[in-house]
């Protein structure tokens, strides 16, 4: 019986806007609902946001779902994708 491999992969990300946009500095890994995985991670997570949101540039913390590696290795036989 194969092990379940977790489709996506949950990620809390720090992005600050230094006028070129949007773009992220840093990431901790989540649950599905958004959540930090731990305390610490949640407690760095913050320590983290007030670092950068003091430095002067506009700063925020979003929540993103992305399609894990593991899985897209583990369908790419299936969907036919050239390696």
């Amino acid at each position: 019986m194969a092990t379940r491999v977790p489709k996506y992969t949950y990620e809390k990300i720090i992005q600050q806007n230094a006028g070129q946009g949007w773009e992220d500095v840093s990431s901790y890994p989540a649950t599905s609902q958004g959540l930090a995985l731990d305390r610490a991670t949640r407690e760095l997570l913050r320590h983290d946001f007030r670092e950068y949101a003091r430095m002067g540039y506009p700063a925020r913390v979003i929540f993103r779902r992305s399609l894990s590696p593991v899985y897209r290795n583990a369908v790419k036989p299936l969907i036919g994708e050239p390696e």
